[in-house]
């Protein structure tokens, strides 16, 4: 009975790292997501300005003030910079299917950061404080609780190398 009871807890606290776990994972789906809309904000920006450079290029290499060279060289990095636009859309793209199915819905929207971000404050402040919480993180309690199971199986394999009585009916 011991033994189920224990087993019941072990089972409570694979269920809560799982579920942390699944919050980590779509934290981190959520910054991911963030990250390559700036990503894709300065590929575009990069883009934008490269192809004022293009045009300025051509210009000059029409007046001949420019040669042939610095043309090619600024074509080159404007399609680069195309080809790093697709790259981080397409990527953005992921990301978002990721979070929305995740997440169990579809075209789901996300808010920016609020700038400037408050952290609160880390509670608690001491480090014994951390050590004796960290007892309760349910990986530790799992271990212990395993710790416990296999104490059982041991005093139950101890007991049953022991001499044992065995009771005789007598009949009359």
């Amino acid at each position: 009975m011991d033994k189920a009871k224990i087993a019941l807890e072990i089972a409570r606290a694979e269920f809560e790292t799982t579920e942390q776990e699944f919050i980590v994972q779509v934290a981190q789906t959520y910054f991911d997501v963030l990250s390559v809309q700036d990503v894709l904000l300065a590929t575009r920006s990069s883009k934008v300005s490269l192809t004022g450079q293009l045009a300025s290029t051509k210009r000059n290499f029409e007046a001949g003030t420019a040669i042939v060279t610095d043309v090619r060289d600024t074509q080159a990095r404007y399609d680069l910079a195309v080809a790093q636009e697709m790259s981080a859309d397409n990527e953005l793209h992921v990301r978002q299917l990721l979070l929305s199915r995740l997440l169990g819905r579809r075209n789901v929207t996300i808010n920016s950061l609020a700038m400037p971000m408050a952290l609160p404050p880390i509670v608690p402040v001491g480090v014994d404080a951390w050590i004796d919480s960290a007892e309760q993180h349910p990986s530790v309690r799992r271990a212990l609780l395993t710790l416990q199971i296999a104490q059982l199986d041991s005093a139950r394999a101890e007991g049953a190398r022991l001499p044992t009585v065995k009771r005789s009916v007598q009949s009359n």
